[in-house]
Formats: structure tokens, C-alpha cells, sequence
């Protein structure tokens, strides 16, 4: 039983571990002073749609990112959509800077490339 729970939940435990690597190695590479996660609720919003999450919002001396962290593999659609959601979250995070890049890290992003070329922060693994 305790094995068959332990499988269920590997995935969560991974996720949570990946989160806080990804936290670490932004701080890094993108030499972060501040680095939170945030959450928050929408006003207008439906009950059950009404509370938004964003994995990690950073700053440095010239830039505030806005970072969604995935623990799957992700198509480039599937990237696409995800910062799209992304950027639907950002309209209610209080004293945003209206200057941010939007970016994601995953597990794996196929064809990420393409998400730098448009002006997203990508990272996957291969990164790391």
C-alpha cells in the first residue's frame, strides 16, 4: 500500500524538488535580487476560478520576470498556451512592473528555441 501511494505521488514530490531548482538556478543565471512566488485572488472571477498562482516572480537591476514552472515535457503549443495563461495572471498581481518578461521552465520544452526567438525566457533541463 505504502508503495503504491509512494508511485501516486512521485510525481508531486518531484514537481516540488524541480521548483525549488528552477528558483535556485534563475537566481543564478539571471542574477536575481528578489525572487517569490505569488498568489493571489481575482476579484471578478467565478468561485472556482477565482484564486491564481505564479510560481516566481524575480527582479535584478534591470529586469522583472514573471516564471511558470512545469515538471512534465512540454510541446511547443503546450509552452505557448502555458505563458499565454501566464500572462492573463499578471493583470492581477498588485504594483507589477508594466516592464517583464514572461518565461517558463520544464522538465523538457520542445522546440524552445522558437520561445527565446519571440522574447520568452525558456529553460529546461538541458539548461541546468
Amino acid at each position: 500500500e505504502f508503495i503504491k501511494r509512494l508511485k501516486n505521488n512521485l510525481s508531486t514530490v518531484y514537481g516540488r524538488g524541480f521548483e525549488k531548482t528552477a528558483k535556485e538556478f534563475l537566481c543564478t543565471r539571471l542574477k536575481l535580487t528578489r525572487a517569490k512566488r505569488q498568489w493571489g485572488k481575482i476579484p471578478s472571477a467565478k468561485k472556482e476560478e477565482s484564486a491564481y498562482e505564479i510560481d516566481l516572480i524575480g527582479e535584478n537591476k534591470e529586469t522583472t520576470f514573471v516564471f511558470e514552472f512545469k515538471w512534465k515535457e512540454l510541446s511547443y503549443a503546450q509552452a505557448k498556451q502555458i505563458l499565454a495563461d501566464l500572462k492573463e495572471k499578471t493583470k492581477h498581481v498588485p504594483k507589477l512592473s508594466k516592464n517583464y518578461e514572461l518565461g517558463i521552465v520544464a522538465k523538457k520544452i520542445s522546440e524552445k528555441h522558437l520561445l527565446k526567438k519571440e522574447g520568452f525566457q525558456a529553460f529546461d533541463l538541458e539548461d541546468f
